[in-house]
């Protein structure tokens, strides 16, 4: 299919992030989890579109008369496809072939999985019986547990870290690495911790295990074993953005207020580049603010939230009458879409301060853009 790829129009379908779908299940205390059978082969190629997939046997030439592996575009079509077959239903979501119902108790699961299953029915859609989970407290999905307690690592992951073994190779370190994907927001410091294995992976770098690799080897192991579970994000919640900088790195949390309890909704770290370092402190501190903002923006945008600072300046800097350099002028332009207030609080009570203050020469725990001008 690789020619034939080049001659696909792509028409994109953007596929959601759990991120987008998580804060859709605060207060969810009842999960069931669907699987499709043999997703793509449930979508049926029109027929001037099949002769695209022909390829050739011992026995003559085939072609394919549903969606297959391969094609380029698949992915996009089939989330399009299913979000349409979905729409109208409550307490669903989908990324591709993975569907969770949820609802905050029994009666509304019930009634949302009812109407789920009827409409999978009408348009002809299977599932495999032996990989749906139906009434369950918690379930694993897309490398998450989710719960009515709140979110963690899926065991799985959890345990395909615990049990693996030192790095020999470069490329090791960076498949051990790769493991933590789905679990950077568990982790506060994880540029920190994992910048000796990090720098491993670097270009024309010599591979040496030493102390310093060790322990931050089992120190990634040991954080990830004893991760907290992080709460739902709240659309009505008093939301606070903590934002810190150091010298050479950023930290932010984003933090709600759940029945009169602060819950963590989220951890994120990043170092500084070679030229951010060289920012004046407050120019560190506002670009602090500006990161955290875009990091959490599938969370807070369009929603009323507290930017919360150790640097006192930022109060006025942020301010709609101040006066500022022309690189933080172009930040505060960054941030306009959202509605915040900045709020100072004393170093010695952020949280978010121990993240930056620890980062030393590692990269975005987030792999994140950085934000500069």
């Amino acid at each position: 299919m690789r020619q034939a790829n080049t001659a696909v129009k792509r028409v994109r379908h953007p596929i959601p992030t759990i991120d987008e779908l998580l804060q859709e299940m605060n207060s969810s205390k009842v999960f069931s989890k669907l699987d499709v059978t043999w997703a793509y082969h449930q979508i049926e190629f029109k027929p001037e579109s099949r002769e695209i997939t022909t390829f050739v046997t011992h026995k003559g030439l085939f072609r394919y008369k549903r969606l297959m592996f391969g094609i380029s575009c698949a992915p996009e079509l089939y989330q399009n496809i299913m979000q349409q077959v979905l729409q109208g239903c409550e307490g669903v979501h989908n990324i591709m072939d993975d569907i969770i119902v949820h609802a905050s108790n029994q009666v509304e699961h019930d009634k949302c999985l009812e109407n789920v299953v009827r409409v999978l029915q009408d348009k002809g859609i299977t599932l495999n019986n032996d990989k749906c989970e139906f009434n369950m407290s918690n379930v694993v999905f897309m490398g998450h547990v989710l719960s009515g307690r709140g979110i963690g690592p899926a065991d799985v992951k959890v345990k395909a870290v615990i049990e693996a073994r030192e790095p020999r190779t470069s490329p090791e370190v960076r498949s051990f690495l790769g493991l933590f994907n789905y679990s950077a927001r568990f982790i506060s410091d994880l540029a920190t911790i994992s910048a000796p294995l990090r720098a491993l992976t670097r270009k024309d770098a010599t591979f040496t295990w030493g102390k310093d690799e060790q322990r931050s080897f089992d120190e990634l192991k040991r954080r990830l074993a004893n991760a907290e579970t992080l709460g739902y994000y709240d659309k009505s919640a008093l939301t606070n953005v903590i934002a810190d900088a150091s010298p050479v790195g950023l930290g932010a949390v984003l933090i709600q207020e759940h029945n009169g309890e602060l819950r963590i909704i989220s951890y994120a770290s990043r170092s500084l580049s070679d030229t951010e370092r060289r920012y004046s402190q407050t120019e560190k501190e506002a670009l602090a603010l500006v990161w955290a903002c875009e990091r959490f923006h599938v969370y807070i945008y369009g929603s009323q939230f507290e930017l919360l600072t150790d640097h006192k300046p930022l109060e006025c800097i942020y301010s709609t009458k101040s006066k500022v350099c022309a690189r933080i002028e172009r930040w505060v332009l960054r941030i306009q879409p959202y509605t915040y207030t900045v709020r100072y609080i004393p170093g010695p009570k952020n949280i978010a301060d121990s993240l930056s203050r620890l980062i030393k020469e590692g990269k975005t725990s987030d792999n994140r853009e950085n934000v500069t001008e």
